[in-house]
């Protein structure tokens, strides 16, 4: 996981290891799920611990974690897929009703 804690370290270290391009898209990426996240009220950044979360299926005894997608690289696969505006909608209308 990328530290963006210190963003100027971080910056010239991915420079040096990945080159300016490759830096650029981590940081494009991660403001992309910023700004996800933001507008549609959600968190869904961080690497979360199955045992903290509230669900029922017989497949978390196998699960370690929840890794989120990559909001950018998911837009790219649905919008290809031409479900990008049906998937955002649900989105949209779970995270209103999770503050209800």
């Amino acid at each position: 996981m990328y530290s963006l804690h210190y963003p100027i370290n971080w910056a010239r270290k991915s420079i040096r290891q990945r080159g300016l391009l490759k830096t650029f898209e981590i940081a494009v990426s991660a403001f992309v799920d910023i700004e996800f996240d933001l507008y549609y009220r959600t968190d869904t950044t961080r690497w979360v611990d199955m045992d903290s979360l509230e669900f029922v299926s017989e497949n978390k005894a196998h699960a370690v974690l929840y890794q989120p997608t990559k909001a950018r690289a998911l837009r790219k696969l649905l919008r290809q897929l031409n479900l990008l505006r049906m998937v955002l909608s649900l989105i949209w209308v779970r995270a209103k009703a999770a503050h209800y």
